[in-house]
């Protein structure tokens, strides 16, 4: 349960987040590298990030129907 990401935000709403998350898999065939992307949707009680933040969003209970991801810090502002 104490999954934790790094991301970029890319929305943001009042109290909520989109965070891009994106990571490389190989191919099982051809062995190729490509990338793959989620949006997740963190809280964000406080107010503080901005667009095109880099934050870290640890997992959480399910707060509403799309956010169970919460903002634990910001690693880079914009």
């Amino acid at each position: 349960m104490n999954t934790k990401i790094k991301g970029e935000v890319i929305k943001k709403h009042n109290t909520c987040a989109v965070i891009k998350v994106e990571h490389r898999k190989i191919h099982k065939i051809y062995g190729k590298q490509y990338m793959v992307t989620k949006k997740i949707h963190a809280d964000d009680p406080k107010n503080e990030v901005n667009i095109g933040d880099t934050v870290e969003a640890i997992e959480t209970r399910p707060i509403s129907k799309l956010k169970h991801w919460k903002i634990s810090k910001i690693i880079n502002k914009s």
